[in-house]
């Protein structure tokens, strides 16, 4: 499911390795809470604010937060499936499953290691999704895959 394009006039704030914690304007910003090869465990807490955002979660080369299981993820705290968009790496499968995560509870987005759709040993836990902290429900053109 390719989405919508969303032109930026906005912030592009990007973080690192490291736990960040972002927060937009009211125009249209990209969020990239984590970088390529980061590969220890964080957690990123992205906060759009107004405007159309798009949350990077992975590039043409790879997945982000898709090395640490349950412990790295970034937590996107205003989602709005009408407006907003999550970017993924392509190459990848992907589900979603409500989650209660000790700190959160959302929509999580997991990265399908086998590709059956279901959780498995090897999935991994890419994003948890939310809105005022309750699960968003995210229709396909949420998603744009690169």
């Amino acid at each position: 499911a390719h989405g919508m394009s969303i032109s930026s006039n906005g912030d592009v704030l990007a973080g690192s390795t490291l736990n960040d914690s972002m927060i937009g304007s009211d125009a249209n910003d990209v969020l990239i809470g984590s970088i390529a090869e980061a590969n220890g465990a964080q957690v990123d807490v992205l906060t759009g604010s107004g405007g159309r955002d798009v949350f990077v979660l992975g590039n043409q080369d790879q997945s982000f937060y898709a090395s640490q299981g349950m412990n790295d993820y970034a937590h996107i705290t205003d989602f709005d499936p009408t407006q907003d968009q999550l970017q993924l790496n392509g190459d990848a499968s992907y589900f979603t499953a409500q989650i209660e995560h000790p700190d959160v509870t959302g929509t999580g987005v997991f990265h399908d290691a086998d590709r059956n759709g279901l959780m498995g040993a090897g999935d991994d836990l890419i994003a948890v999704v939310s809105n005022q902290n309750k699960a968003v429900e995210l229709p396909d053109d949420s998603f744009k895959l690169v």
